[in-house]
């Protein structure tokens, strides 16, 4: 556990030589196979990405990501994983830049209860992204979150 923390610690604090912190407040990495990606916090206004993100998803991993076979995310859902509580929540999205626009490869986020004692976590990674490190790597970044919130 010493050695995962001592990476994770570097990761967020972007001091690790894959990661260098971006414009945009992310840090860009690279996965396992050289594809790179930033990770940034989620924003509200990553509203429709996040629907092209849930939409583009298998539906075995929309049902293992929502417990649900839903096909498309409803506006109320995308509202509530895209607006955080700072004080409970905290999401981080995995994008890749596809000419101007970015587009989202995988999401991690938890959530805290009022209390800090208990959390919920999710992390969800494109099928055409998986086994290339990036639902490792979103963890970390959750688990350096969590406890910076203590």
């Amino acid at each position: 556990m010493i050695s995962i923390r001592t990476s994770m610690d570097e990761a967020a604090n972007s001091n690790s030589a894959s990661s260098k912190e971006g414009a945009s407040g992310g840090w860009h990495e690279m996965l396992r196979g050289g594809d790179r990606v930033l990770i940034r916090p989620i924003h509200k206004d990553d509203v429709e990405m996040e629907r092209r993100f849930i939409e583009a998803l298998s539906p075995q991993s929309r049902r293992f990501r929502f417990l649900d076979t839903l096909n498309s995310p409803s506006d109320a859902l995308l509202e509530k994983l895209t607006t955080l509580d700072p004080l409970t929540d905290v999401a981080y999205v995995a994008v890749v830049e596809d000419g101007a626009r970015e587009f989202e490869v995988g999401v991690a986020r938890f959530s805290t209860q009022a209390d800090g004692k208990d959390c919920e976590f999710a992390v969800t990674v494109l099928d055409a992204w998986q086994n290339k490190g990036l639902g490792t790597l979103l963890m970390k970044y959750l688990i350096v979150a969590a406890q910076k919130l203590g």
